[in-house]
């Protein structure tokens, strides 16, 4: 039996799998729908996957509902059904390949790292959701950072790995891993 590099299946990807994973759960007769959080003047009403998927993207969408979306999204993976966490995945699966590119375009010898940076970025979103606390605030921007962090180590690691002097290569390419002083904000566009 053969191996597979990480993040990679048949010419596939991380966020291939889980956009085709994702397209099945939310083409399927019981897909799940988000229950409705209605909060103070805001209330959000029970949505499908795909449709919480449009609404984050949407940046008319206020950081409230956005709160309160990814909130329960994160309640509903750490319930332990599967399908939640494809869910999940596939709702971030846009901002997680906006994260990628953000990481490996226009850096030289990057080749086979991209499947690896977008395994290590679905993995830091994984583990945000399971494990951030959802009583601070922020929710949606601390879980983009937490996969953000995590392709910018393995990226960082991968690169000290093929050169000498780890030290000078983390150097040059820290800028374009670190967006703007460490502001999330690109990464939520």
């Amino acid at each position: 039996m053969g191996r597979h590099r990480a993040g990679a299946v048949a010419g596939f990807g991380a966020l291939d799998l889980i956009a085709a994973a994702f397209a099945v759960v939310v083409g399927s007769e019981q897909a799940p729908v988000l229950p409705g959080v209605a909060e103070s003047a805001l209330p959000v009403p029970s949505l499908s996957l795909d449709q919480v998927r449009r609404e984050l993207l949407d940046p008319v969408v206020g950081c409230l509902v956005r709160e309160r979306i990814w909130r329960e999204l994160a309640l509903q993976v750490r319930s332990g059904d599967p399908v939640w966490l494809v869910g999940a995945l596939g709702v971030a699966e846009p901002r997680l390949r906006r994260i990628v590119a953000r990481l490996v375009d226009g850096l030289e010898a990057v080749g086979d790292l991209r499947g690896q940076v977008e395994s290590a970025v679905v993995t830091g979103l994984v583990t945000g959701l399971r494990l951030a606390d959802l009583e601070r605030r922020h929710v949606e921007a601390r879980l983009l950072w937490s996969a953000h962090r995590a392709g910018a180590w393995r990226l960082c690691t991968a690169l000290g790995d093929r050169e000498s002097g780890a030290a000078e290569v983390m150097a040059r390419v820290f800028r374009r891993l670190v967006p703007e002083e460490a502001s999330v904000a690109p990464l939520l566009e």
